[in-house]
Protein backbone atom coordinates (compact mmCIF):
# COMPACT_ATOMS: atom_id res chain seq x y z
CA UNK A 1 0.00 0.00 0.00
CA UNK A 2 1.23 3.35 -0.61
CA UNK A 3 -0.08 6.67 0.77
CA UNK A 4 0.78 9.77 -1.27
CA UNK A 5 0.75 13.42 -0.43
CA UNK A 6 0.85 15.87 -3.28
CA UNK A 7 1.16 19.46 -4.24
CA UNK A 8 -2.20 20.36 -5.96
CA UNK A 9 -4.55 23.22 -5.48
CA UNK A 10 -8.13 21.82 -3.72
CA UNK A 11 -10.70 24.44 -3.36
CA UNK A 12 -11.90 24.61 0.84
CA UNK A 13 -15.27 23.67 1.07
CA UNK A 14 -15.50 25.19 4.28
CA UNK A 15 -13.74 28.40 3.56
CA UNK A 16 -15.27 31.30 5.54
CA UNK A 17 -13.03 34.68 4.83
CA UNK A 18 -13.58 36.53 8.16
CA UNK A 19 -12.78 32.91 10.27
CA UNK A 20 -10.04 32.85 12.99
CA UNK A 21 -9.11 29.49 12.27
CA UNK A 22 -6.84 28.26 9.46
CA UNK A 23 -8.36 25.61 8.51
CA UNK A 24 -11.58 27.36 7.32
CA UNK A 25 -9.79 30.58 6.70
CA UNK A 26 -8.06 29.75 3.21
CA UNK A 27 -9.60 30.02 -0.07
CA UNK A 28 -7.57 26.85 -0.91
CA UNK A 29 -5.34 24.05 0.32
CA UNK A 30 -1.80 23.82 -1.74
CA UNK A 31 -0.96 20.42 -0.38
CA UNK A 32 -2.67 17.11 -0.25
CA UNK A 33 -2.68 13.91 1.51
CA UNK A 34 -3.69 10.95 2.44
CA UNK A 35 -4.94 9.26 5.95
CA UNK A 36 -6.45 5.57 6.35
CA UNK A 37 -9.40 4.78 8.69
CA UNK A 38 -10.64 1.75 10.09
CA UNK A 39 -13.21 2.89 12.48
CA UNK A 40 -16.05 0.22 12.90
CA UNK A 41 -13.89 -1.82 10.66
CA UNK A 42 -11.08 -3.01 12.99
CA UNK A 43 -10.24 -2.16 16.67
CA UNK A 44 -8.04 -4.23 19.31
CA UNK A 45 -7.31 -3.82 22.89
CA UNK A 46 -4.58 -5.74 23.39
CA UNK A 47 -1.80 -7.35 21.73
CA UNK A 48 1.17 -5.61 19.50
CA UNK A 49 0.90 -3.84 16.57
CA UNK A 50 3.99 -4.06 14.33
CA UNK A 51 4.87 -1.08 11.56
CA UNK A 52 7.27 -0.41 9.12
CA UNK A 53 7.39 2.15 6.64
CA UNK A 54 9.26 4.80 4.98
CA UNK A 55 8.43 8.19 5.68
CA UNK A 56 9.00 11.66 3.54
CA UNK A 57 11.08 13.70 6.41
CA UNK A 58 10.55 17.02 3.42
CA UNK A 59 10.40 20.33 5.40
CA UNK A 60 6.45 21.04 5.56
CA UNK A 61 5.59 17.14 5.87
CA UNK A 62 4.54 15.40 9.36
CA UNK A 63 3.74 11.51 9.16
CA UNK A 64 2.60 10.06 12.07
CA UNK A 65 1.01 6.89 12.76
CA UNK A 66 -1.46 6.53 15.67
CA UNK A 67 -4.37 4.80 16.98
CA UNK A 68 -7.65 6.32 18.81
CA UNK A 69 -9.79 4.82 20.87
CA UNK A 70 -13.52 3.58 20.20
CA UNK A 71 -16.10 5.04 23.19
CA UNK A 72 -15.83 8.83 23.25
CA UNK A 73 -15.00 11.55 20.75
CA UNK A 74 -11.48 12.83 21.18
CA UNK A 75 -9.84 13.26 23.07
CA UNK A 76 -11.03 11.61 26.06
CA UNK A 77 -11.78 8.43 24.06
CA UNK A 78 -6.90 8.28 24.07
CA UNK A 79 -4.84 8.80 21.47
CA UNK A 80 -1.54 6.93 21.31
CA UNK A 81 0.84 8.30 19.03
CA UNK A 82 3.19 5.52 17.60
CA UNK A 83 5.13 7.37 15.99
CA UNK A 84 4.89 11.44 14.61
CA UNK A 85 7.70 12.71 12.63
CA UNK A 86 7.99 16.67 12.71
CA UNK A 87 10.86 19.45 13.04
CA UNK A 88 11.24 21.26 16.37
CA UNK A 89 13.23 24.48 15.58
CA UNK A 90 14.53 22.62 12.41
CA UNK A 91 15.45 19.98 14.17
CA UNK A 92 14.24 16.62 13.07
CA UNK A 93 11.84 14.65 16.08
CA UNK A 94 10.20 11.72 16.53
CA UNK A 95 7.91 11.69 19.00
CA UNK A 96 6.18 8.85 20.83
CA UNK A 97 2.76 9.90 23.40
CA UNK A 98 -0.17 9.02 24.57
CA UNK A 99 -2.79 11.79 25.21
CA UNK A 100 -6.41 11.44 26.84
CA UNK A 101 -8.70 13.56 28.48
CA UNK A 102 -11.85 13.76 31.06
CA UNK A 103 -15.13 12.96 29.72
CA UNK A 104 -16.12 15.97 30.93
Amino acid sequence: MIITGKRESVTNPHFEADHSGWQKNRKQADYTSSSINTDGKFHFQYGVLEVRAKIDTSMGMWPAIWTLGINNPWPANGEIDIMEFYRVKNVPTILANAAWADEG
